[in-house]
């Protein structure tokens, strides 16, 4: 007695056996799918007449109720399943390797590596850590715009024992060059960010000084 032990998740293969130790993996042609979909539930018992080829079962007819399964076009020669699918679709695999199967792979693929492989695969993907937006290289690890509001320091931290004017000075000339940036919003290029800040802070401390 055969029954439906389990279905992939897109609707396009099915489990049978007689419990799930014995199961088998099928294939649906196009011609049943619709009818699996919409009239086969698992725990269903049913009777099947499929093809094999290239180690490959594919259900041409299906049917409730008990019966013996038929194979429609015996091959002279079979190749016995991998035992592997695709924990997404259910698409069988060439080998225990991977649990996913290109395809439902390629899905995964965010913040520049493969996540699924065992071995992380450098992509040519890079994204900003606060917002995600997608980065040109990795030299940055966060967007022109979400850098602005948090702003990477292009100049050195006041030390432990500066005077209280030159603190006063430094957060005034800080405070000028954040302003700066944000006028020119639009016509910096986001790589060249540092060393402008540098100019600019640089600049701005020479005409405070000179007066």
């Amino acid at each position: 007695m055969s029954k439906i032990i389990a279905k992939s998740r897109n609707g396009k293969m099915l489990k049978i056996g007689t419990d799930e130790k014995d199961a088998t993996w099928y294939f649906l042609a196009e011609s049943v799918v619709k009818f699996v979909e919409t009239g086969i539930k698992i725990g269903d018992e049913v009777t099947i007449k499929y093809n094999q080829s290239g180690g490959k079962a594919t259900i041409n007819y299906i049917t409730k109720g008990k019966g013996e399964s038929q194979q429609s076009k015996p091959a002279s020669t079979e190749t016995k399943s991998t035992g592997f699918t695709c924990e997404e679709c259910g698409a069988e695999l060439k080998d225990g390797k991977y649990k996913k199967c290109y395809t439902c792979n390629q899905k995964k693929k965010v913040g520049g590596y493969d996540k699924s492989s065992p071995t992380e695969t450098k992509i040519n993907e890079y994204f900003c850590e606060d917002c995600g937006a997608k980065l040109k290289d990795d030299k940055y690890k966060k967007c022109y715009t979400c850098n602005q509001k948090k702003p990477v320091g292009g100049y050195d931290k006041p030390a432990t024992g500066t005077s209280k004017d030159n603190l006063i000075k430094r957060e005034a000339i800080g405070h000028m060059v954040s302003r700066s940036l944000i006028s020119l919003q639009g016509h910096v290029e986001p790589n060249n960010i540092h060393s402008l800040i540098k100019e600019i802070y640089a600049t701005y401390l020479k005409l405070i000084d000179e007066k």
